[in-house]
This record gives C-alpha cells, sequence and structure tokens, in this order.
C-alpha cells in the first residue's frame, strides 16, 4: 500500500514524509508541499486522492450513525467515518476520504483513532495559512 500512495503522491510531484496504515488504507502528507494523500483498496475497488492543505479551511471527522432501539432508550451504530476537507473557498468542492464503511467491514479497529489522529495533524498544520 505505501507504493501506491507514493505513486499517488508522484503525480503532484511530492513525497510521502509521514503514513499511517490500516487495514485497507493509507493517508500521508508531505510537509513541505503541505499536500495529503490517500489510497484504499475496497474489494479490488481503488479510491485514490491528494488534497493540497493551502486551499483548505478546516479537517474534520464526519461520523454517520444509525440509531437503533435496545431496551427502553436508542443507541446509535457507526456506518461510517470520512475525513472531509472543508475549502477555504465556496466555490471549491469539498474533499472527502472514507475512514470506515459498514457495508464492506463489520465493526471498527482503530479508524475512528487513527481518523482524529490525522484530524488532529491536519488542523495543527491548517493554523500556519489562517
Amino acid at each position: 500500500m505505501l507504493t501506491s500512495l507514493e505513486e499517488v503522491a508522484k503525480k503532484d510531484n511530492c513525497t510521502v514524509n509521514d503514513y499511517d496504515i490500516n487495514a485497507d488504507f493509507i493517508i500521508g502528507i508531505d510537509h513541505k508541499q503541505n499536500q495529503v494523500f490517500y489510497y484504499k483498496n475496497e474489494e479490488g475497488v481503488i479510491n485514490q486522492g491528494s488534497v493540497n492543505l493551502t486551499g483548505i479551511k478546516k479537517c474534520k471527522i464526519a461520523t454517520h450513525t444509525k440509531a437503533i432501539n435496545a431496551k427502553n432508550r436508542k443507541e446509535y451504530i457507526v456506518e461510517g467515518l470520512d475525513l472531509k476537507f472543508i475549502p477555504r473557498y465556496n466555490q471549491d468542492p469539498e474533499v472527502s476520504f472514507t475512514v470506515y464503511d459498514s457495508d464492506l467491514k463489520m465493526q471498527l479497529t482503530g479508524e475512528l483513532q487513527l481518523a482524529k489522529k490525522w484530524e488532529t495533524l491536519i488542523n495543527k498544520k491548517l493554523q500556519h495559512f489562517n
């Protein structure tokens, strides 16, 4: 997966300085070029992308939940997690990287912690631009 992520970075003339790998995806960053890269192989379907942080206002975790009734109370099940990049300018599109999808994987295995780590890392980096 690291080789695949490095290929995504090369398309933008970047190198991967820092990265994290989960079971089916990898996320990385080029600190000098302020670019974040993503590569995910979902049952043979490849999803990849990159985001230039100079055009981003904020990074946040988007959690998709479903409410279920359980013993006189509602409980919420996480159905998906995305790392969302909110653009600095409204005319630019929002970009998101899928971190977890319950349709493809039964349970969370560290995705939430990894998403929080990268949300914090990216938002600290964004403070230099804002």
